[in-house]
């Protein structure tokens, strides 16, 4: 079985679920044992609803290409139990599309390439963070494979998020837990 969260950030990244941190905790223990762990991030100009339907659409349609995948070759290393974490941050002037400034949100390419650089340095940290510390914790020992997909400034938010972990000189055991995993990252339109 496979489980799916929405990270909301504002526009420095900070994520506003008061709650996620503890609901983030619980899925990657005991019982859900998670053998892999997906995190996705939108890209420059999407709107909540729009990337929730993007979204939504990409993991029903992944999921039914495993399961395919499973039934032909069940002995296989494909996921079995995955939890799908998508990242929505706000890329666009405003989150309503009929706002008028959105006409010029061509002229925010700048904007939100720094905003997409805020997203990964906070929320997407704080995501690797919870992962490394669930692969440290006994009481997560599935967890096998982390797979990070970004597309166009998503990439830049999933980029930030690694180099944000890789330079963070608070607690090495970060990345040494994130060794562990077999680490796939795919950019899209990068």
């Amino acid at each position: 079985m496979s489980h799916f969260f929405v990270v909301a950030t504002n526009e420095n990244g900070i994520i506003t679920d008061e709650y996620l941190a503890n609901d983030l905790q619980r899925a990657l223990a005991k019982p859900f044992d998670f053998s892999d762990v997906f995190i996705y991030s939108h890209g420059w100009w999407n709107t909540p609803n729009r990337a929730t339907q993007d979204y939504n659409r990409f993991t029903i349609e992944f999921a039914q290409v495993i399961r395919g995948l499973v039934a032909a070759a069940p002995s296989s290393k494909l996921p079995q139990t995955s939890l799908g974490i998508g990242i929505y941050w706000p890329s666009m002037l405003s989150a309503d599309p009929s706002a008028f400034f959105n006409n010029f949100q061509a002229a925010s390419f700048y904007t939100m390439e720094k905003r997409a650089d805020a997203v990964g340095e906070h929320a997407g940290f704080f995501l690797l963070k919870s992962i490394a510390a669930a692969v440290t914790s006994a009481s997560q020992s599935k967890l096998t494979r982390l797979h990070l997909i970004g597309h166009s400034f998503g990439c830049k938010v999933l980029a930030n998020a690694l180099q944000t972990l890789t330079e963070d000189k608070r607690d090495k055991n970060d990345l040494d837990a994130l060794n562990q995993l077999t680490l796939s990252l795919v950019l899209l339109q990068a």
